[in-house]
């Protein structure tokens, strides 16, 4: 949209929209000047903020979260990490990965979103999506997923291994990947109406 009329669309926008109006501003702002749509590219950068006390960013390996102690990192993203753990009260003895978002207690939202992965996960059952275990959130504020822990290898590391064809890379995407995804979406829209 040409810079000169973005203040009158922000203006034309519905009263259910009120409460973005500002923000749009803000975000616009600082971009008038930008000539072409390559800042539509990067993400928006989001204040730094802190992991939880007890989170892997403030004891790593050996921590212990719930009743799970870290053994080692499988993963980390945006949102969070994924850990190896086993637990420590010796009630269960098998390994298991253990979700750990990064942003515990300091992003509103945060728990309700959680809640809603968890009832998910526990609702799904099929050969290609790990079992959810254990659920919970520590004195800390760290909320936490056991899920099940599934030896392996990331899927594109698995496709160099074994010199994959696209075709078979294709297969390997419809027949795992897409055939796990459909349940999940179906019982997500039967959560979400």
């Amino acid at each position: 949209m040409p810079e000169e009329q973005r203040q009158a669309w922000i203006e034309s926008l519905s009263a259910e929209h009120r409460e973005l109006k500002p923000r749009l501003i803000e975000l616009l702002a600082p971009r008038a000047i930008v000539e072409t749509a390559d800042f539509l590219k990067t993400l928006p950068k989001f204040e730094d903020v802190e992991r939880a006390p007890n989170g892997p960013a403030a004891g790593g390996e050996g921590a212990v979260i719930g009743p799970y102690r870290l053994l080692r990192e499988l993963g980390c993203g945006g949102m969070g990490s994924v850990w190896l753990a086993e637990r420590t009260d010796g009630i269960l003895n098998r390994p298991v990965a253990l979700k750990l978002p990064h942003i515990a207690g300091s992003r509103a939202g945060l728990g309700e979103r959680m809640a809603r992965e968890r009832e998910i996960l526990a609702s799904l059952n099929h050969p290609h999506i790990a079992t959810l275990y254990d659920a919970g959130v520590t004195a800390e504020g760290q909320p936490y997923l056991a899920l099940e822990y599934v030896e392996g290898i990331p899927i594109d590391a698995y496709c160099e291994l074994h010199a994959l064809t696209i075709r078979a890379r294709l297969r390997l995407f419809v027949q795992g990947l897409a055939a796990a995804v459909a349940p999940a979406h179906a019982k997500l829209s039967c959560i979400v109406t």
